[in-house]
């Protein structure tokens, strides 16, 4: 029964309508008396019996398809690109990892011929170039948090705050800002402190500044889980704050975090009914904020609420909900997050060959998160250096000529001699 959910109404109503044409045809050549007639419908049923073969791939046909287009890649994108539509075009539904595969090897496909900073675009943040308005240097960090790309955002958040007026609305926002880059670094203690430096000094917060820092320290303390004793008494404190400020000043995006912030904490006690209504009016939120990748995290939440209910319809259909709003190789790293949990919930079904290979893509993902984000550091450190040793030639130019103007200045000899060493 869940094999046949799974394969979608689509696919059951294609094949009965199939069979239920072959049984009249079949029926007409029973009831004809000539030769010339059952010809004619037995070649009828042989073409659309080849009709049929050509539009549908079996699994294994994609698989080997899907191969021959990765093994392609990186030398051939042009013939990875015609493998790819070929698999598009495959006739009946894709099942979940099909899709998946598809979304992956467009990604590696976009990777490859990337020329322009557009196409560059398709795979992940285009680089902004230089940029000197706060407003574009906020925009663009934002756009890289959202991606889990604290390392690109880091940088332009710091230029933003060199130009800001100190303690101003927007400073204060992209100081909150930097925190939630610090965690997703994985340096909790650093952007706790910061945030309640920020709570705690005399010149107090806008509300909707409050209400962001409430949330991203709900998330700190969610994640960082010290003091063991005492972190999710945290969580749900600065979470009902947040919320409490958000519903008063009408600030829809940080309510649907901080409700997603709470859900968890609730999943977390086996609390599913609160939950899933938290969850839900979460993903309701962002989406009428037009915040997708916020309103696909929250989903991945809700997919593990029912999970965790054995509600496994359910939980596949937050997964396939979340993954209808942004293509993967604009978010590799929810995508990650997206398979894993997929392979969480065909595990539990008994299905283990979906499993293992939601789990493969999973693997693949993270190892092309993980070396495009060693690679940006590797370029940031190197751009660095190059701007450390200029800054260090001009700085010691600067000192030659220095050097050179007061022993000029010193010594009336030598200076006369260049003096007259000039006339002549």
């Amino acid at each position: 029964m869940y094999q046949l959910f799974r394969c979608g109404h689509v696919n059951r109503i294609y094949k009965i309508t199939s069979y239920l044409y072959h049984i009249q045809v079949l029926n007409m050549f029973m009831l004809s008396r000539t030769r010339k007639t059952a010809a004619a419908l037995i070649a009828l049923i042989l073409m659309s019996s080849t009709l049929h073969s050509q539009n549908h791939l079996s699994r294994s046909q994609f698989d080997s398809l899907y191969d021959k287009a990765m093994g392609c890649l990186p030398a051939d994108a042009v013939a990875s690109q015609k493998y790819l539509e070929t698999l598009t075009k495959g006739g009946e539904p894709l099942s979940d990892i099909q899709r998946a595969r598809l979304g992956f090897l467009q990604m590696k496909i976009n990777k490859t011929s990337a020329t322009s900073p557009a196409d560059q675009g398709k795979t992940a943040l285009a680089s902004p170039g230089h940029l000197i308005l706060p407003d574009s240097l906020q925009l663009y960090a934002r756009k890289y948090l959202e991606r889990s790309m604290p390392d690109m955002a880091i940088p332009l958040l710091m230029k933003a705050l060199e130009i800001l007026p100190v303690n101003s609305g927007d400073a204060d926002h992209a100081r909150i800002e930097l925190c939630e880059a610090y965690r997703q670094k994985q340096e909790y203690h650093k952007g706790v402190t910061l945030i309640e430096n920020l709570l705690e000094r005399q010149s107090a917060l806008t509300e909707r500044n409050a209400a962001y820092a409430y949330n991203r320290l709900a998330a700190l303390y969610n994640e960082w889980a010290k003091p063991a004793e005492s972190y999710r008494d945290s969580v749900i404190k600065y979470s009902r704050l947040c919320m409490e400020l958000s519903e008063k000043t009408g600030d829809k995006p940080s309510l649907a975090a901080a409700q997603n912030e709470l859900s968890l904490q609730y999943l977390l006690r086996k609390e599913y009914l609160s939950a899933l209504e938290l969850s839900q009016q979460a993903v309701s939120n962002f989406l009428s904020c037009g915040m997708p990748f916020q309103a696909m995290n929250a989903l991945i939440l809700q997919s593990n609420i029912y999970l965790g209910q054995k509600q496994y319809r359910q939980a596949l259909s937050a997964l396939q909900e979340a993954t209808g709003l942004s293509p993967l190789w604009e978010n590799r790293n929810l995508y990650m997050r997206i398979c894993y949990q997929y392979a969480n919930i065909y595990t539990a079904t008994g299905d283990y060959r979906e499993a293992a290979g939601f789990l493969s893509l999973c693997l693949n993902l993270q190892t092309e998160f993980y070396g495009d984000r060693i690679n940006n550091q590797i370029v940031e450190q190197s751009a660095r250096f190059d701007l450390f040793v200029k800054e260090q030639r001009i700085r010691e130019e600067q000192k030659k000529n220095e050097y050179n103007h007061i022993s000029s200045t010193r010594n009336p000899k030598a200076r006369m001699l260049s003096v007259k060493g000039c006339k002549r």
